[in-house]
């Protein structure tokens, strides 16, 4: 042999290490799954989405006076709302799809006469607006035409539709983000007029009389977890547990207790699992970091095993000999056993 045993290529090739962008890739995405998982844990223990807190709440309607559609008489001004004693200020647009869906109720809802139903035509042409209401028909008291919007941020309006529910005082005490539904109609009627109403979730024989109380029990009804259900509020719940948990919070508010006192006492019983909001404390960390580290952990094995394959990968495919390579191997070989 004239070469040493050394010098014979092998056809294999030094194993490099991933690039630090690849590196940084790994790292980065299981972090990624583990932020993200820790904000769905959040939105899942906070509440209820469709619920977004407005600032206006329990304060006066904002000033404004808005003018007519074309081809109606009258317009829609604040003391128009103010004066009209407890009614509900609809707000709704030609281009909204979710407007047309919920359209129907409240022609219905102005078929009952019950209440006025002040609209809003947010940022809406004024000629695509009358041709929407003259073929879906107008459900609406008076009709005001906020072109620029500027009205809609007054009244803190995220988008359409919207629904706000204003007292006998003209302040706004409620309000409904979405398509109004008639479980929504109906237990809406039955907290401000106590008007009988049927709803699969309520029903109008288990409002309180005191709408102070009754306002206090609902409040606490969206608080509290239904253990059958375990993902919706006692409130949205058709579970005969949930029905009997809401009359037991009336009956514990009509007795005297305060909020905590009857969140206390479910708590003492059910767990601080029945509180849709628990407090974070060790015994709960399961579920407020529970959803979390599921997903941390399940992003992690996911990156292990793919670190892994890929490592495998490269030991078992060596890079081929090249064709000088090739003739130096059969040389050799002629060399030892030649």
């Amino acid at each position: 042999m004239t070469e040493r045993d050394g010098d014979i290529p092998t056809g294999e090739t030094p194993q490099k290490s991933a690039p630090p962008r690849q590196r940084g890739l790994f790292i980065l995405v299981p972090l990624a799954f583990g932020v993200l998982a820790a904000v769905l844990a959040w939105q899942l223990l906070t509440g209820t989405p469709d619920k977004i807190p407005s600032a206006l709440i329990d304060k006066s309607i904002p000033e404004f006076d808005l003018p007519a559609l074309p081809g109606w008489d009258e317009g829609l001004t604040s003391a128009d709302v103010a004066e009209g004693g407890v009614s509900l200020v609809n707000v709704f647009a030609s281009w909204c799809g979710p407007c047309r869906v919920e359209h129907p109720l409240l022609m219905a809802i102005a078929a009952e006469d019950k209440l006025p139903v002040w609209g809003l035509n947010y940022k809406d042409q004024p000629s695509d607006a009358t041709r929407w209401l003259n073929q879906l028909g107008d459900p609406y008291t008076q009709i005001g035409s906020d072109l620029n919007g500027r009205v809609g941020i007054d009244w803190g309006v995220y988008g359409v539709p919207e629904t706000f529910v204003i007292d006998h005082q003209g302040r706004i005490v409620y309000k409904h983000i979405g398509v109004l539904t008639r479980a929504d109609w109906a237990l809406l009627l039955t907290v401000l007029l106590h008007a009988p109403g049927s709803v699969d979730a309520f029903s109008a024989d288990e409002a309180l009389d005191d709408s102070v109380l009754e306002a206090r029990a609902l409040k606490l009804h969206d608080e509290l977890r239904c253990p059958v259900c375990v993902g919706q509020a006692i409130s949205d719940s058709n579970a005969e547990l949930a029905r009997d948990l809401r009359r037991l919070v009336r009956e514990r508010i009509a007795g005297g207790d305060s909020d905590a006192a009857v969140l206390d006492f479910l708590s003492a019983r059910y767990g601080d699992f029945v509180l849709l909001r628990p407090p974070v404390k060790p015994a709960n960390y399961v579920l407020w970091f529970g959803p979390a580290i599921v997903f941390v952990g399940g992003a992690g094995g996911l990156w292990l095993f793919l670190l892994r394959r890929r490592r495998r990968g490269g030991e078992s495919a060596p890079a081929s000999l090249s064709e000088d390579e090739r003739k130096q191997v059969e040389s050799l070989s002629r060399d030892d056993f030649g």
